[in-house]
């Protein structure tokens, strides 16, 4: 079973991507994430990620940023915002 708690960053302006959501950064807003994944366990156990009360918007929510989830007339958040500097853009297949 997963191991899901919501976390903030501990720091602010500290930048983490994600690698389960292609490299989106770390919302400052938290999120809720899988605390079984080693990813996640490391980043808390080394401090970059605390605990804390989500946030009551629903962002948190696994999923919550995938277009599947979007409630009807929404739009999702452009995904060059949370990316990285540098990172390459993504080519459509025709």
């Amino acid at each position: 079973m997963a191991n899901h708690q919501h976390m903030v960053l501990a720091r602010q302006g500290l930048k983490i991507p994600m690698p389960d959501r292609d490299f989106r950064l770390f919302p400052a807003k938290g999120r809720r994430v899988d605390l079984d994944d080693p990813f996640y366990a490391q980043l808390k156990r080394g401090g970059d990620l605390v605990a804390s009360e989500p946030i009551a918007d629903g962002a948190s929510e696994p999923g919550a940023d995938s277009p599947e989830s979007a409630t009807p007339g929404s739009q999702p958040e452009p995904e060059t915002t949370d990316k990285p500097q540098g990172a390459k853009p993504r080519r459509r297949k025709e």
